[in-house]
């Protein structure tokens, strides 16, 4: 499984990527590697994980997880940034790729999982009323109320 937070950045924000590795099955999987090409829009900043060892190489994380026993789970959060440079607006979709082999019969086995990001250039207008519109309506408002009572003050006379 594999989640971004959060699913949309502007240049120059935090984007979080979660990958967690299951072994569902009844047999000890061995030899268990995680790779995650990062798209160049983002910058790497870090790598988590609760098992195995993380190296970084350019844009290519890889977690040498190991064995992984039946109903293990490991969390793996891929910490990134993205870039000021970077062309927006974009959407990529990061693909994370775990490898090993069934520890009973020897047999390769591969899965992926893949988490999207859109750029957003900026936050859009949420239609809320300015300030300046506000106190304008107030002005009008108390001029219509003074012009009202003077009117009818004299009709009063």
């Amino acid at each position: 499984v594999k989640l971004v937070d959060p699913a949309f950045a502007q240049r120059g924000e935090e984007v979080n990527w979660t990958v967690t590795v299951y072994n569902n099955g009844s047999i000890t999987a061995s030899n268990v590697v995680v790779s995650d090409t990062v798209p160049s829009q983002l910058r790497i900043v870090g790598v988590d994980t609760q098992a195995g060892t993380a190296t970084i190489s350019g844009q290519d994380v890889t977690i040498n997880i190991g064995d992984l026993a039946p109903g293990a789970s490991v969390e793996i959060v891929i910490r990134t940034v993205v870039r000021q440079d970077a062309d927006v607006p974009f959407v990529v979709d990061n693909v994370a790729v775990m490898s090993g082999t069934d520890s009973s019969n020897q047999q390769p086995f591969e899965r992926t999982a893949t988490a999207t990001l859109v750029s957003a250039q900026a936050l859009p207008n949420t239609g809320e009323t300015p300030l300046w519109r506000n106190v304008l309506l107030g002005v009008v408002l108390l001029s219509i109320l003074t012009l009202g009572g003077w009117v009818a003050y004299r009709r009063t006379r």
